[in-house]
């Protein structure tokens, strides 16, 4: 029997390849003689440099940027065949970067990010290949509402005020931004592709914006909610005039607070799917052809998982090949039927009615395996 393991980190628990293990491990109690193939995965956010790189080979280079609110941090670039780099808004940019109580939507920035881009950038420029050079850039897990204006003040782009001032990069300036100068924009835009991977189709402002959407995990209140997506619409709109690009309500602009937008709009960037990206990169079709089950999992599934998270994809992609798809989660916000449209068979959970959500993570390292081993000996009668 042969099983694929493709799961998502548990947020706050345990990463793609830790879940994966503990998969498998339910997987040889119940069958030993299974054949398991294990692939981490991640859909943009945390983890997705680590989901990008092969077990051996690639290059991981590490730097220092600057975080959200200005404090220096180490963040990695990961180098695939040297033609290909790639690197996590999340890793410079990040919300885990940020205690809670120092949270503030009006300053954190995506300065970082940009410095991030540029050293990947150049470690790509000093390897020779023939093939054209590509950056990826993972749009996840961002403390940032800043329509990826800091990460521009980085890669050279000025913005400016009515009067031909200059602007701090700051969210709460976007609304007082008139016009870019893009003069001493670094030429290294020009030297290889750049491709933002998410897992939102979300628009850059409005209703279903980043602000209203992703903004109150990053401390948006109702008191600075209509500055930063007046700050959104009011840069979309200098954007479209100046740089004749209409960025606002393409799928996944609201990623990262605006920062797909902001790729799409300085770094000529497009947007793809993370997970079907990492599932591309890592030969999924081929390796899932000949299974018998794939085993896919997040930490919570709901409703909207069903909009790119990591098991719709995987299990769209298993539908094609008629591989059944079981999805191994934490907490469960949906019933399993609505997930069965998408191609998810069954569903089982490490948090049951009798075991409250914080015992389950703090036990989650035992409860995976033992989930996983249940359903398999149950159904196939061992």
């Amino acid at each position: 029997m042969k099983i694929v393991v493709v799961s998502d980190s548990f947020k706050g628990c345990a990463s793609s390849r830790e879940i994966n293990d503990l998969i498998e491990e339910g997987v040889r109690r119940a069958v030993p003689d299974s054949v398991v193939v294990k692939i981490p995965v991640a859909d943009g956010g945390e983890g997705t440099v680590d989901a990008l790189m092969s077990e051996a080979g690639d290059k991981r280079c590490f730097f220092e940027v600057t975080n959200p609110m200005g404090d220096s941090v180490t963040a990695e670039v990961g180098v695939i065949n040297d033609n290909t780099a790639v690197v996590e808004t999340a890793s410079a940019s990040g919300l885990v970067l940020i205690a809670s109580d120092d949270r503030n939507p009006l300053i954190a920035n995506t300065f970082g990010t940009g410095q991030l881009m540029l050293h990947a950038m150049d470690v790509l420029c000093r390897h020779q290949s023939e093939s054209r050079k590509k950056l990826f850039v993972g749009l996840g897990g961002s403390a940032t509402n800043d329509c990826g204006m800091g990460m521009a003040s980085a890669l050279g782009y000025v913005f400016l005020d009515k009067n031909g001032n200059v602007v701090e990069p700051f969210p709460y300036n976007m609304i007082k931004v008139s016009s870019i100068d893009c003069l001493h924009a670094s030429k290294k835009l020009f030297d290889c592709d750049i491709v933002g991977i998410c897992d939102v189709r979300n628009p850059l402002y409005g209703a279903q914006g980043a602000t209203a959407v992703f903004g109150r995990q990053k401390g948006v209140t109702e008191n600075n909610f209509t500055l930063l997506d007046d700050g959104l619409k009011n840069l979309a709109e200098v954007i479209h005039f100046q740089l004749n690009k209409d960025v606002a309500n393409v799928p996944g602009a609201g990623a990262a607070g605006g920062l797909g937008a902001g790729l799409m709009a300085f770094c000529n960037a497009t947007l793809q799917s993370g997970i079907e990206t990492v599932l591309d990169m890592s030969n999924f079709d081929e390796i899932i052809k000949d299974a018998d089950l794939v085993i896919t999992g997040e930490g919570c599934i709901d409703s909207q998982s069903v909009y790119g998270k990591v098991p719709v994809g995987v299990a769209r992609r298993s539908k094609i090949q008629n591989v059944p798809v079981l999805a191994v989660v934490g907490q469960m916000k949906c019933s399993a039927d609505e997930l069965k449209p998408f191609g998810i068979d069954a569903v089982v959970s490490t948090v049951s009615p009798s075991v409250s959500p914080e015992k389950s993570i703090a036990g989650f390292g035992n409860l995976i395996p033992d989930v996983v081993s249940r359903y398999l000996s149950y159904m196939l009668n061992v």
